[in-house]
This record gives structure tokens, C-alpha cells and sequence, in this order.
């Protein structure tokens, strides 16, 4: 929709009394003048002038209001420090970029952008925020998330190309849309604006990822891939994976962004806990979750740390999210000694894990509540750890049950944690 339908839509009432206003002036200064056919000329013209003039100012003001409303808090969630593309621009240079562009809403989970596609525009975003995935080597790179007042696809701007990263709405986005031709004429008008452009392109080049993921099966990885090794130490073993992640009432769409919002918690999750966070570790895609190996140099204690930051980030999508994306996810936890080979890695404790993972007393007490999030420890790991640091680890909350998984009896203790917001009944 175009920006001044836009402000239309939003000023209706306003705009509608302002207009009756100047007509009823118009009329009045008309009728003044019709003994001199130029003052009445005059008189059309002034009025012309104020209704142009007051329609312009209804556009600053609604921008400048949509930017405010997105809150204090907005760099925050763009993970940026410096202001943002929009607030850097002055009042002339923003009012100049709003004739050239057009309004869009894009809706959640929509891709916006997909890497290799032809890169012919480029947006501002003013309410919701983006993710940006990109591609290096065999390894899907999360990069940190866009929100109001930022720039998005500026490189397409000065060096007509592909898209080098896939853009995809976390939430609803509302955009300002410009032309790449459009926006490199309005930036070599303005040296400063080019300047800014420049600054931004080199920051986010050497801007550091968010976290990665394998996105290859261990045996696809590319020889000297930067990943560690073990040989029988004792390791702490996550796996998870996402309720449902089959559910008829989601689609491949969903899935896939699904898989890119669990790749974002995850990491964000991990950096906040420890130092290195993924880097750290050894990851291996199991399609609708992840194994996860930590190495003995951090702590199970540490690494359970994690559990609190995603369990947030969590509940923030849940509240923000469609019904289809809505997510729950099962948590194991283990340790145990952990051998690396040329396939990947293997060891008791992994089984372990993913058999505590699939115990049929987790999946009932999943399905009959309304949680988004099951921890699930072994009997080692709680009693060694969760039950020591009660207050921290939220060992009171746990609970113990027995299950036989395959040829195994097995102890574990499950906590559930979540609002009601799971949606897609779970895929046994």
C-alpha cells in the first residue's frame, strides 16, 4: 500500500475536518474575490499551499509516531549499540525518502528476502523485526536481528547483485520499500547519507554471527571443519527437539522457520551461559532438534545455566507467534564419557540421553498440559547437580519418574515449565 494511503487510513477523522476546514475558507476567499479574478487566484493558491503543506506534516508525524511507539527497548532487540539507519537521517533527508518509497506489511514468518534472488529493493523497517541467516561453507550462520529504524539490503544499493543472506519475519513487519535505483539516486544526493551507507556496509561485513549451526550430516562435513574431539571424556549430552515438529497443521514454511527461530534461542541461549557459547561444542542436526556435546572444560552446572535464558526466549516467541509456529521443546540432559569418530561421536551416555528424550512419561505430560518447555535430566545429573543447587537450578520443581525405553529401565526426573501456548498436538 502506498504511504500516503497509509496515512490516510491512520489520520482519517483529521484529515477529513482539515479539508472541510480549507474548503469552507476556499469558498469564503472565492466569493471575497470575485469582483478581481486575481485575488481570487491568489486565493486558491494560498490555500493550495496550506493543504499540501498540512498533508506533508500528517506524514512526519505518523513515521515519527510509529518509530516512537516501537519503545525504548528497540536497539536492544536489534542487538545493536548505535543508532539505527533512520535515526541517524535529518528531517529533510527522511522526508525526501518517504516520496520515493512505498508502504508493506509483511506478516510473521514471511521471507522477505532469500539469498541468491535478485536484490532490486531495499526496506526500512519501522514496527516488528527480522531475522538474517546466511550461508558460509556448510554452515548456516544466524546473524543478529533487525528491528526498527534499521536498513535492510543496502549492499544490493551500491553494488547491483544477488542477495547474500534470506531475511524472514519474526513477527509482523511494517516497511518502508525503495527501489535500489530510487535509493542509490537519493543517496548520491546527500554525501552524508552515502557516508552512513559505507559505515554501515563495513560493520555488518565484519560483524560477528550470532551463533551457527552443522546444517550437513556429520559424515558431509567439510575435512578440517573446525569442531572438537573426544576420546572417552565425560562430556555433558543435550538433546532436544520440538513437539509436534510433524504436525499436519504445519507446513514445510512453518517447519523451516521453525528450525531457524530454534537455531536463534538456542545460540543466544548458549552465548549468554558461557563464554564461546556453540563454538564450543559439537552439534549434529537431527532435522526437528539437535544433539548438542559440551566438552568436559565446562561445567554441567554451567551449561544447565542455558536453560533459564532459553526457557525466556521461549515464552517471548510463544506470546508473539501464529498459532503453526508456536513452539514446544523437549530438553534431556546426560553425562557421561563421549568418543568422536569419522561418522561423528558416540558413546552410552547418548543413548542414555535420547532414551530419557523419548520416555513415554514425558510425552503424557507434555501432551496434557500447556507446557512449552520439558527438562528432562538423568538420574546422575540430578542428583549430582540440580539437587545441590536448589534455588539456582530449580531442583524443587523437578520431578522423578521410571519409563522402559527399548530393552532399558530407566530413572529420570522431568521439570515442565510453559503458558498455553502450544497449539499442534505432537507427533508420537
Amino acid at each position: 500500500m502506498n504511504l500516503r494511503n497509509r496515512v490516510v487510513d491512520r489520520n482519517g477523522p483529521g484529515v477529513v475536518l482539515a479539508c472541510l476546514a480549507l474548503l469552507a475558507l476556499t469558498l469564503v476567499l472565492a466569493h471575497w474575490g470575485t469582483g478581481s479574478r486575481a485575488l481570487a487566484v491568489v486565493a486558491w493558491t494560498v490555500v493550495g499551499a496550506l493543504a499540501s503543506t498540512l498533508y506533508f506534516y500528517l506524514q512526519v508525524v505518523l513515521i515519527r509516531r510509529m518509530l516512537e511507539t516501537a519503545g525504548p527497548d528497540t536497539t536492544a532487540r536489534a542487538r545493536e549499540s548505535r543508532p539505527s539507519f533512520w535515526a541517524l537521517l535529518d528531517d529533510h533527508e527522511r522526508s525526501e525518502l518517504l516520496v520515493r518509497g512505498v508502504w508493506r506489511r509483511f506478516e510473521q514468518a514471511v521471507v522477505i528476502f532469500r539469498e541468491g534472488a535478485p536484490a532490486d529493493h531495499v526496506l526500512v523497517i519501522f514496527t516488528g523485526r527480522v531475522v538474517v541467516g546466511a550461508w558460509r561453507g556448510n554452515r548456516a550462520w544466524q546473524l543478529p536481528i533487525r528491528g526498527p529504524g534499521q536498513l535492510i539490503g543496502e549492499r544490493a544499493a551500491l553494488r547491483p547483485s544477488v542477495r547474500s543472506a534470506t531475511v524472514t519475519a519474526l513477527e509482523p513487519v511494517d516497511a518502508l520499500v525503495i527501489g535500489t535505483a530510487e535509493f542509490l539516486e537519493f543517496a548520491t544526493r546527500h554525501p552524508r547519507v552515502l557516508a552512513l551507507l559505507e559505515d554501515q556496509i563495513y560493520d555488518r561485513l565484519t560483524e560477528p554471527p550470532a551463533g551457527g549451526l552443522p546444517v550437513a550430516a556429520p559424515s558431509l562435513m567439510p575435512a578440517g571443519a573446525t569442531r572438537p574431539r573426544f576420546g572417552g571424556e565425560h562430556c555433558t549430552v543435550v538433546m532436544l527437539d520440538v513437539v509436534g515438529f510433524s504436525s499436519e497443521l504445519r507446513t514445510d514454511d512453518d517447519r523451516d522457520y521453525l528450525r531457524a527461530v530454534l537455531n536463534t534461542l538456542v545460540a543466544e541461549a548458549a552465548c549468554r551461559a558461557w563464554d564461546g557459547g556453540l563454538d564450543r561444542c559439537h552439534w549434529e542436526d537431527r532435522g526437528d532438534g539437535y544433539l548438542i556435546i559440551v566438552p568436559p572444560t565446562v561445567s554441567v552446572r554451567t551449561v544447565l545455566a542455558a536453560i533459564p535464558p532459553l526457557e525466556r526466549e521461549l515464552r517471548r516467541h510463544n506470546r508473539r507467534s501464529t498459532a503453526p509456529v508456536r513452539m514446544s521443546l523437549r530438553l534431556a540432559v546426560n553425562v557421561g564419557p563421549v568418543r568422536s569418530d569419522t561418522a561423528g561421536v558416540s558413546g552410552q551416555a547418548i543413548i542414555h540421553a535420547a532414551r530419557i528424550l523419548e520416555a513415554e512419561p514425558v510425552k503424557r505430560a507434555l501432551a496434557s498440559s500447556n507446557a512449552y518447555l520439558g527438562v528432562v535430566t538423568s538420574e546422575t545429573v540430578y542428583r549430582d547437580v540440580v539437587r545441590h543447587a536448589v534455588e539456582d537450578l530449580d531442583a524443587h520443581e523437578y520431578e522423578q519418574f521410571s519409563a522402559h525405553v527399548k530393552e532399558s529401565e530407566l530413572t529420570a526426573w522431568l521439570r515442565l515449565t510453559g503458558l498455553p501456548a502450544r497449539v499442534c498436538a505432537p507427533a508420537t
